[in-house]
């Protein structure tokens, strides 16, 4: 269906190197705008902004005794998560940057314990790293044990806007989907289930582009270049190419989606609508596997009102996953695509 081209970075870059690159191309671009503000008054203008945040969680998890834990840490677990997060952007006419460095401290019973369990492959059995992705800007402090710290680019892109069209390079992330709590489509940046802080996506490498119809509807590609952590090498069994469509009619909103993620087909349908005061949305996504079709279907309905002059917001999701084999339909396990089965 789609062919990435297989191919080998000639030069490495480490994670410090990078960091001191695009640093030094944030002050060269800062400098060459002022001197072009000052030396002409008609000159383009730069609009930088900075943000950033800093937080603390502390998560207190009851091990059940026939918990394969329960020999590693005893009857509960504790861990302490540290997150502070600087962003810095620009915008310049049409082009924009954008940049986000990570700074993150982990005490964890949970990584300690996963860690302890060989073989094992979940979320949660090691600190976040660029294994799998094209380029590596995590730098490691320690990572062993209880503790972890890196330092890292989460994001670091550029992207430029036309009248109808958007192309954007470099680390980013991007949210397909109308599932609120479980996403089937929404295959390239996905949240864990039990992800608790949801504010930010970690990014990965990729192309992506936007075409805007004349009609309202749009058509979206992204190609995400992966490395198997294995050799180390950008292989297209490890990276996804994807192509969107999302269309509008009258108050109902419809998505199609037509991938090849990590060597495998795969095919969504996806619709919202509006109907007695709530949002109705559901998402069917249909899987080519080594072992198998795959189906993953969410439907949900969220509704919101307003009670003693506060606003809220309820929602109610249901998720299945089977997979079809010779035998029939049988239930699978919810395991990321590599493990599915």
């Amino acid at each position: 269906m789609f062919k990435l081209l297989s191919f080998r970075v000639g030069v490495t870059l480490t994670s410090g190197r990078l960091v001191v690159l695009t640093l030094s191309c944030i002050c060269l671009l800062s400098a060459n705008t002022y001197a072009q503000d000052f030396g002409s008054e008609k000159a383009a203008q730069t609009a930088w902004t900075f943000g950033g945040h800093s937080k603390y969680q502390y998560i207190h998890t009851r091990i059940p005794e026939d918990s394969v834990l329960h020999s590693i840490n005893g009857d509960h677990l504790q861990d302490h998560n540290f997150e502070m997060r600087l962003k810095a952007s620009a915008r310049r006419d049409r082009w924009d940057f954008g940049i986000h460095a990570q700074l993150i401290g982990v005490h964890s019973d949970t990584l300690a314990g996963l860690r302890g369990l060989p073989g094992l492959i979940i979320p949660g059995s090691d600190v976040i790293n660029d294994d799998r992705r094209w380029f590596n800007l995590t730098h490691e402090f320690n990572n062993e044990g209880k503790n972890a710290s890196v330092l890292r680019l989460d994001r670091v892109n550029v992207g430029y806007t036309g009248d109808r069209t958007v192309i954007r390079f470099g680390r980013q992330a991007i949210s397909w989907g109308n599932g609120l709590l479980f996403t089937p489509m929404d295959i390239l940046n996905p949240f864990d289930p039990a992800t608790v802080d949801k504010e930010y996506k970690s990014g990965d490498d990729m192309l992506y582009g936007q075409y805007l119809l004349t009609n309202g509807n749009d058509i979206q590609a992204v190609a995400v270049v992966r490395r198997n952590p294995l050799n180390g090498e950008v292989e297209q069994d490890s990276s996804s190419t994807a192509l969107k469509y999302h269309g509008v009619w009258a108050s109902n909103e419809y998505d199609l989606l037509l991938a090849e993620h990590y060597g495998e087909t795969l095919i969504g349908l996806g619709a919202s609508t509006d109907f007695g005061g709530a949002v109705w949305r559901g998402d069917l996504v249909w899987n080519d596997t080594d072992s198998g079709s795959v189906i993953s279907a969410v439907a949900g309905i969220s509704y919101s009102w307003v009670l003693r002059e506060h606003n809220w917001t309820g929602f109610l999701e249901y998720f299945t996953m089977v997979s079809a084999r010779p035998m029939g339909i049988t239930p699978c396990l919810v395991l990321p695509p590599t493990l599915i089965c």
